[in-house]
């Protein structure tokens, strides 16, 4: 059930998850929360990013990212 809501494992592992959730839904954009929201120490959080920015990322380099439409506010 949790892979229906969390990408997670090896480089690897992340790499396909997204691919997979990119051809099922058309999805453009990935919300990434690598401290659990504090639950998981700083330090590991940030070698988690690092793995994931280096191992991960480039994988996608290539793919095309929409533009997010501009959202306002009646009367603003």
């Amino acid at each position: 059930m949790l892979a229906d809501y969390a990408i997670a494992g090896t480089p690897d592992a992340c790499r396909q998850q997204i691919e997979a959730l990119i051809a099922r839904t058309g999805c453009c954009n990935l919300r990434c929360l690598f401290s659990a929201n504090g639950l998981i120490p700083i330090a590991e959080a940030e070698a988690a990013m690092a793995l994931f920015a280096a191992e991960v990322m480039p994988a996608f380099r290539d793919y095309a990212v929409l533009a997010v439409p501009e959202f306002h506010l009646e009367g603003s």
